[in-house]
């Protein structure tokens, strides 16, 4: 057996289970080339530590909290959603509303004018060519 082959024995040996054809395979390898016992001595104590680790990475119930956080920050994001909704609608009843009132104080300014200039019905004071080019003389005047 070549040694690439009873490597990759090896290293499926800690992963999976081997069938009692490859199994042989192995302990012939291992009797065959002694550094794979080495390299199985020092994978052992690599999966050691890393099993040791791996117990001890995570607290209790971690996944629990950990979806409950994405739940809520969910959650949040649907009530923002829904009360820019709600601002929506509010804002526009409110210029509705305000566009309805300057109709109807154009309509009155209209209707109570003498004159029937937009100048008079918007309250634009008349003011003449002399008082737009000198506008010092004409706030002294008021």
């Amino acid at each position: 057996m070549r040694k690439s082959r009873a490597q990759k024995l090896l290293f499926q040996s800690f992963d999976l289970d081997l069938e009692l054809r490859e199994k042989r395979l192995l302990e012939e390898a291992l009797a065959e080339y002694p550094e794979l016992i080495e390299e199985r001595k020092h994978l052992e104590s690599i999966y050691r530590k890393a099993l040791i680790r791996k117990t001890t990475s995570f607290s209790p119930w971690f996944v629990d909290r950990t979806m409950n956080r994405i739940r809520s920050l969910s959650n949040l994001e649907k009530s923002i959603d829904i009360s820019v909704g709600v601002f929506l609608t509010a804002f526009r009843r409110v210029a509705l509303i305000a566009s309805v009132m300057v109709v109807l104080i154009l309509a009155f300014n209209v209707s109570t004018s003498a004159e029937s200039s937009l100048a008079s019905v918007i309250g634009i004071p008349n003011t003449s060519m002399e008082e737009m080019v000198d506008p010092i003389n004409y706030f002294m005047t008021e």
